[in-house]
């Protein structure tokens, strides 16, 4: 019954978005917003443009996403290895991670220039930090005597950090990579925004000069679709892999 109740309210839910949407629409209560109908007739009208920049835009996000996941894991385990690593590097984490990802667009043009690379290592950079908090909080919480049981059966500290740590943080850092996941494209469709001339970006701020915001919006929600289905993909990977620690 309640997992029934809970369909019948996420249901509930759908549909009261859908009314409100056209209603605002139809009344004019929010100007120039377009119906529902007009948008999907939109991506109708528009479905090999908008589905080609969609790929682009999902291929950098992937790409900067798996860069990110890798950094930002292995950074934060080098820093629980090493204390004297831990000392001198936390503190310039700390301050940079605080840094807006989309002031960095601009630096991360200078530095590489409008090119492909500028847009993949700004979305790894913003995934990094995610990540990299994510991981960083977890390995602390790992139970000690799991670490000395690994120690006496003659595990090295390599290997401790391998089987019994990363595997302890796994469910942890599990909520970490599916915030990356749904950051990834947002930070892919920042960097499209300035010298790019294709993905979602670009076609956001090329229908914006041309004041079609039904097509603005039709963007939008297929960008908002591409992060529920990362964030869905990520959930059920989780689910299959760490059965043992949901069912915990």
């Amino acid at each position: 019954m309640t997992r029934v109740r809970s369909l019948l309210l996420i249901a509930f839910s759908l549909l009261s978005f859908v009314f409100l949407w056209n209603v605002s629409s139809y009344f004019k209560l929010i100007p120039y917003f377009p119906g529902m109908p007009s948008v999907f007739r939109v991506i109708l009208k528009n479905y090999e443009f908008l589905a080609s920049a969609a790929v682009v835009t999902t291929r950098r996000a992937m790409l900067g996403l798996s860069l990110g996941l890798l950094a930002g894991v292995t950074g934060a385990l080098f820093l629980a290895w090493s204390s004297v690593a831990n000392a001198v590097l936390d503190p310039y984490i700390s301050l940079t991670k605080s840094t807006p990802s989309m002031a960095l667009i601009p630096v991360f043009i200078l530095w590489f220039g409008l090119v492909e690379t500028a847009r993949i290592a700004f979305v790894a950079v913003a995934c990094f930090f995610v990540v990299f908090v994510s991981a960083a909080e977890a390995i602390p919480n790992v139970p000690k005597v799991y670490q000395w049981s690994a120690s006496t059966l003659g595990a090295s500290k390599g290997d401790i950090y391998r089987s019994v740590v990363l595997a302890s943080i796994l469910p942890h850092l599990f909520g970490g990579i599916r915030n990356a996941a749904t950051l990834s494209f947002a930070a892919a469709v920042a960097s499209e925004f300035i010298g790019a001339q294709d993905g979602l970006g670009y076609a956001l701020i090329h229908f914006g000069i041309n004041y079609r915001l039904d097509k603005m919006i039709a963007v939008v929600a297929i960008i908002t679709l591409l992060a529920a289905v990362a964030d869905l993909t990520i959930n059920i990977l989780r689910r299959t892999f760490l059965r043992w620690a949901v069912e915990k």
